[in-house]
């Protein structure tokens, strides 16, 4: 009786070996111009909780639904327009607002009732602000506030609560702050550290 428990358990564990050292079957799939992407060169992707795909791309933001895409551009002529079309980074906060950030356009909140898009530009008129119109993307964390990586003004964090805008930029006179203002990308760890990378 051991001895027939024992070949069982072999056959099964060697079923398990051979299973596990077969190559995945991985196919990959296309979206591009050629099915209506506004652009070829995707900078970020995002799924909101509604299901939608988001692709930011040098030329326009684009919403997939699986079957078609609705592409968002800048309007001169248009208020509610998005800001820039050179999209760098995307988040969905807890309400369900997409927040964009851009190349040259600052930052831009997506309201889905309306279907429109509010901006947050630097005004050297306004002490609050985003400190850059560059942004390199952008970081959501658990409280809902948004990290801004900038290309020239370090990072810019945005207080949803409160509303306001923070900066942290790079001092040769402390070591203490962020080690470049040119900062590429952030993230939060499972013990809410945030991580920054720098071009330095």
């Amino acid at each position: 009786m051991q001895l027939r428990c024992c070949f069982i358990l072999l056959c099964l564990l060697g079923h398990s070996i051979i299973s596990y050292c077969q190559k995945p079957n991985i196919k990959f799939g296309h979206l591009d111009i050629n099915q209506g992407l506004s652009q070829n060169n995707v900078m970020c992707i995002l799924q909101d909780k509604r299901g939608f795909m988001w692709f930011g791309t040098r030329d326009g933001l684009n919403k997939y639904d699986g079957y078609r895409f609705t592409i968002y551009r800048n309007d001169p002529n248009n208020h509610h327009s998005i800001s820039s079309n050179f999209i760098t980074g995307l988040a969905e906060d807890s309400k369900g607002n997409i927040w964009i950030s851009t190349r040259g356009g600052g930052l831009n909140r997506y309201n889905r009732e309306k279907d429109q898009f509010e901006h947050f530009m630097y005004s050297s008129s306004k002490n609050n602000s985003i400190s850059s119109n560059l942004l390199d993307g952008m970081y959501k964390d658990h409280n809902d506030n948004l990290w801004l990586c900038t290309e020239d003004a370090g990072i810019d964090f945005y207080d949803q609560e409160k509303k306001t805008f923070r900066n942290f930029r790079h001092s040769d006179k402390n070591i203490n702050t962020v080690s470049s203002n040119s900062v590429r990308c952030i993230f939060e760890d499972s013990d809410f550290n945030i991580w920054i990378g720098t071009y330095d």
